[in-house]
């Protein structure tokens, strides 16, 4: 990638450049003129989906990038950095690669439900709760016989939004229900094109593919050319923006853009095939004409979920076909109305039409329609003329193109206060910390055990098979099913929760990381997977406000609705059918196969007892959970189906309740079962109120209203970033494609204890091998390169190695290995052992018989390079019985967040190593709370490019058999994983270093990280390290005057970064300004951190109490 700042002397500085962001409206200066357009690619974009190659195929430098930067944006999708791809309204233009410098910021599209910040280094953020927008238009009609219907060639400027509607109903992204059912997302949208021609008639062409654009040449005479350029604009199916614009040129192209008042031409054979509307082919008309209408016939729908929330028995109904008339089934289809605002309108007046609120959907490119013509002409004198349809054979030609937009904003800030902002004063949040909270949104406690918290995984927790089924005949086989549906999920493990604690949060301070949080009084809410289960309750909340750690908290996707979210409603549960608080404590283990299933009675019908206790309700609404989701195409959905399906005599339950379906009409096919009843199962999340309720849109309604309703009462089932698309579910735990992945560490760096673990020369892998007369056995084995680790010698290095960490600046400290001392009570850093593999090893269960005498020989190659070389503050353990298993112990560098911290992890040596790389996990002490480094995951997955476990862009990046070794897997953890600024080895974010603006993303990870590692100190002291006991105990308990005595160097370094944090000032501390590149630790951070020291230090004072 080109840098900007290494460039020719005509490059702007880049001093106080302003950074652009996707759908930004901006101007630039291309060809001495003024030009609007969208930004359709930046050099920050994290998204490769969304790159258009066609447009960037088609893309010129503008006045400052060279051929060079377009030659490298045009191979890799990506512009250089400070340059972006810049796509003018007026298809004249061709797609620009232009500068910042060279851009002028007009307008900021943002949605309602967005996420903002007023600066990328400020830590305060709000959502976007309602938008309005003015609007400048221009009539799109055009027609060359008929001048007189030449609308003023002026603007009409300052339309406001909600006098406005799009042209095409239908769209790409519209909510479609289906004969009040299936309810799913349009994903094309298929459109006839009808055009009037010279004499008149009108004609519905065969095939709109092989229209041209044509400008005649009266229409570009002076005055006329930029007005008809600009109507143009671009096409969407949606009638909203597209990524993509094609321009047009002096000849005839085929056309991108179809819209009413185009001029076009065509082949005679597309007329004579076309279905004529008005008049009949005449072969002396010349094949060209104007556009006069654009109709959606075909719309191809993503079906998303049938309604499981419906009076009586539910009734399962096959997926719609994908492809739906819409002339045949108009009368079947609901188009879904989405919210464009939530309670209150930027003023802060409520609306009082939610058809119209805010219309805050309109942006450049938007072909539009007054909602009322005759007042428009009225209100608009001068500039607004009304074509009569009766003057286009009965077509509506009112179209306009909207060629400017202005937006302002309501927003909801984290500390509950609202502002009204010109959306160009504030930036996306794009990246949005974990972490964060805001007003409204329900929490739980993180690592919260007070409840039921369980993993469905048999294999992983073999302790939930129970341990007698004597008093159980029927259990056996419930337990063995339940088991294997819920151990063996196409989309993964599944999670039950019974959380303690629920709340809600008031207000949140960024800066602090700090929350006001009201608790319910006394809930029962019970998750499985993204759901809650029917049957749960929050109740009311307590008066009493609670200050809480935004690293306390967090979101569950169960509760955690966000506006915009597309949610099923649940009939209410009637109060006497809710579970009684007897039920509360036995339902989770018996009804999901929890330790306690052998206490269960001994009939099904005693245990369904205790599971609905005599709740009709509940089995009902359970039932039809289960029904609806075995019809659901999410492989996790399915599974939770799976596992309703196993509480014994459930169906029976429901067939004596004698609730039957809404049975259709005899002769009737079963998908009109729904028909006729309410549209009021399905709505929008509008609102997120302080009390607990969410206010919920009914968008299918004719005309919409809202409902306040309890968390419990709706289940999500589609969001705006939600991908739905059948086969895009993977169970491939080592996908790690998607960009909420890490990015992948390919690099081997070497480095000698007490050294800089970053921007080291490159060498070679050198292994050198002692001359012991006993490895004879070994001389017909090729060793492969090594990295060598010794007192005496630098190391080097040669390992193709794609990018390294970012330099360091001068007056920072560069990461270094930590040095221990060395004597005769150091324990060995390799080591094998006669004592038992530990039975909390990840890979005890899974590895193979004794190895062959050949994978002898591998293995006992690879203990002969650890026994040699191993660096400083890495220890290995491997044990007799089982050579092929290897436990490590990594100290984390010095001047990182992880410093003097224990990070452990289990290795397999597999049969097919050397070809393959190992196996590995790693033991993640978190508790809840995320990632300690983004390459280090909370269920003990590495991403790392040497292990498989990240797709590697060339071979060199990947395990090479034969060459490839454990010690370079070892030393790539610490010194790419374990690094300074963690933030950045997020996917993609390589793009960002140096850059200052993201800043204060990499100082909260660090915090993060700092306070987690911590932690992981005071847990590796409670949870003995099996393997490793000695190790750590030499390490950090030992008070030996010539030992490490970690521990005492991390309190009193700990207690150092605590009293700074607190100090007069401490607030202007960054990353640079400190040696473990954590900044100030906030409010929040501090909270955590007191509680680890106290800790900590009372196993310090025990460790200077204990007889020496």
């Amino acid at each position: 990638m080109t840098s900007a700042t290494a460039r020719s002397p005509n490059t702007p500085g880049q001093a106080g450049l302003r950074r652009f962001y996707l759908e930004d409206t901006i101007s630039v200066t291309l060809d001495g003129r003024e030009t609007v357009g969208v930004v359709t690619r930046t050099w920050h974009d994290l998204n490769d989906d969304e790159v258009v190659w066609e447009e960037i195929d088609e893309a010129v430098p503008g006045a400052v990038a060279t051929k060079e930067d377009l030659s490298t944006f045009q191979r890799t999708g990506n512009p250089p950095r400070h340059f972006l791809l810049f796509s003018p309204s007026s298809p004249f233009h061709p797609p620009s690669l232009v500068h910042e410098s060279e851009c002028k910021l007009l307008d900021r599209a943002f949605m309602f439900g967005d996420y903002v910040k007023r600066s990328s280094d400020t830590a305060k953020s709000g959502v976007v709760i309602s938008v309005d927008s003015a609007v400048a238009l221009r009539p799109t009609y055009f027609d060359a016989n008929h001048p007189e219907l030449w609308p003023p060639s002026v603007e009409t400027r300052g339309v406001p939004g909600s006098e406005l509607e799009l042209y095409n109903h239908w769209g790409v992204e519209d909510l479609v229900i289906y004969k009040n059912s299936w309810v799913g997302v349009v994903k094309d949208v298929i459109e006839e094109v009808v055009i009037k021609l010279q004499d008149d008639s009108v004609v519905m062409v065969d095939d709109p593919e092989l229209l041209v654009n044509h400008t005649p040449v009266q229409l570009g005479q002076e005055g006329q050319d930029s007005t008809i350029a600009d109507a143009q604009g671009r096409r969407t199916n949606s009638g909203r923006r597209s990524s993509t614009t094609r321009r047009m040129n002096d000849v005839d192209e085929p056309a991108a853009v179809l819209c009413v008042g185009q001029p076009v031409n065509t082949t005679k054979a597309n007329l004579r095939r076309g279905k004529w509307i008005l008049g009949a082919y005449n072969a002396d008309i010349p094949a060209e004409g104007v556009i006069v209408a654009v109709k959606p016939m075909v719309i191809y729908v993503d079906w998303i979920v049938q309604n499981m929330m419906v009076p009586g028995r539910f009734v399962p109904i096959p997926p719609p076909p994908r492809g739906i008339d819409l002339q045949a089934e108009e009368h079947n289809i609901t188009k879904f109305t989405r919210a464009t605002g939530g309670l209150k309108a930027v003023n802060g007046e409520a609306y009082t039409n939610l058809l119209t609120s805010g219309g805050a959907t309109l942006q450049i490119g938007d072909r539009v329609l007054f909602s009322d013509i005759d007042a428009a002409e009225q209100k608009y004198q001068g500039t607004i003329k009304k074509i009569p349809k009766r003057a286009v054979q009965g077509f509506e030609t009112n179209i306009f193109v909207v060629c400017e937009t202005k937006a302002c904003v309501r927003v909801q800030w984290q500390d509950n206060s609202e502002t009204v902002e010109d959306s160009c004063a504030l930036i996306p949040y794009l990246n949005v910390d974990e972490h964060e909270v805001w007003p409204g949104e329900m929490v739980l406690i993180k690592g919260d055990t007070t409840g039921a918290t369980e993993k469905f995984d048999s294999q992983l927790n073999p302790s939930f098979a129970p341990t007698s089924t004597e008093s159980t005949p029927n259990a056996p086989q419930f337990q063995s099913l339940f088991l294997d549906a819920l151990a063996h999920p196409e989309g993964g493990n599944l999670d039950y929760m019974r959380p303690s604690r629920v709340g809600v949060v008031q207000s949140a301070d960024a800066d602090a990381r700090v929350a006001k949080v009201r608790w319910f009084k006394d809930p029962h809410v019970e998750i499985v997977s993204l759901y809650t289960l029917p049957g749960s309750r929050t109740g009311g909340l307590d008066e009493k406000v609670e200050d809480m750690s935004f690293y306390e908290i967090f979101a569950h996707q169960a509760i955690g609705l966000g506006r915009g979210d597309l949610v099923i409603i649940a009939p209410p549960i009637p109060e006497q059918s809710r579970i009684t608080s007897n039920l509360q404590s036995s339902y989770p283990a018996q009804q999901l196969g929890l330790p306690g299933m052998h206490e269960l009675e001994n009939q099904n019908t005693a245990l369904l007892n205790q599971i609905l206790g005599s709740d009709d309700s509940r089995s009902m609404h359970l039932f039809n959970l289960s029904t609806a989701l075995n019809n659901h195409s999410h492989p996790q959905l399915q599974t939770v189906a799976r596992m309703l399906d196993q509480i014994p005599g459930l169906a029976e339950a429901v067939r004596n309740q004698n609730q039957s379906p809404i049975a259709p009409e005899p002769g009737e096919v079963v998908e009109n079962t729904y028909l006729g009843t309410p549209l009021d199962w399905i709505g929008e999340v509008v609102d997120l109120g302080l009390d607990g309720l969410v206010t919920v849109r009914l968008g299918a309604l004719s005309e919409p209203r809202d409902i306040r309703l309890p968390i419990e009462r709706l289940i999500v089932v589609y969001t705006d970033d939600m991908d739905m698309s059948e086969g895009d579910v993977s169970d491939d735990e080592d996908d790690m494609s998607d960009l909420d992945e890490p990015r992948p560490i390919m690099e081997v760096i070497t480095y000698e204890g007490g050294e800089r673990l970053d921007n080291g020369d490159e060498g070679d892998w050198d292994t050198e091998e002692s001359d012991d007369s006993d490895d004879e056995d070994d001389s017909d084995i090729e060793m492969p390169d090594a990295p060598v680790f010794n007192s005496d010698s630098p190391s080097t290095a040669q390992e193709p190695v794609p990018r390294t960490p970012p330099p360091i600046p001068d007056n920072v400290p560069a990461p270094e290995a930590i040095t221990l001392p060395s004597n005769q009570t150091s324990p060995p850093r390799f080591m094998v052992l006669d004592s038992p593999v530990p039975a909390d090893h990840k890979f005890l269960g899974q590895a193979s018989g004794p190895p062959s005498t050949g994978a002898m020989k591998i293995i006992m190659r690879e203990h002969k390079i650890l026994a040699q070389s191993l660096p400083e503050g890495i220890f290995v353990r491997t044990w007799e019985s089982h050579l092929d298993l290897l436990r490590v112990l990594i100290i984390g560098p010095l001047n990182t967040p992880y410093e003097r911290a224990p990070f452990v992890f289990d290795f397999c040596i597999p049969p097919t190593y050397p070809q393959e790389p190992p196996k590995a996990f790693f033991h993640s002490w978190t508790n809840g709370m995320g990632r300690v480094n983004p390459n280090l995951y909370e269920d003990g997955k590495i991403c790392l490019s040497l292990l498989g476990t990240w797709h590697a862009d060339t071979s060199s990046e990947t395990w090479i058999p034969n060459q490839s070794t454990m010690l370079q897997v070892f030393v790539s953890i610490m010194a790419l994983v374990l690094v300074r600024e963690p933030w950045y080895n997020e996917a993609g974010f390589t793009i960002y270093e140096g850059a200052k603006d993201v800043s204060l993303n990499s100082q909260q990870y660090s915090e993060k990280a700092y306070i987690l590692s911590r932690e992981f100190v005071r847990h590796a002291l409670v949870y003995p390290v099996h393997g490793l006991e000695d190790v750590v105990g030499w390490l950090y308990i030992t008070p030996s005057p010539d030992g490490p005595n970690l521990l005492r160097l991390v309190v009193e370094k700990t207690q150092e970064v605590m009293d700074r944090s607190e100090a007069p000032g401490a607030e202007r501390l960054t990353i640079d300004d400190t040696p473990e590149a954590v900044g100030r630790l906030s409010k929040g951070a501090m909270v955590l951190l007191k509680r680890t020291m106290v800790a900590l230090k009372g196993m310090l004072d025990g460790q200077r109490r204990a007889p020496q």
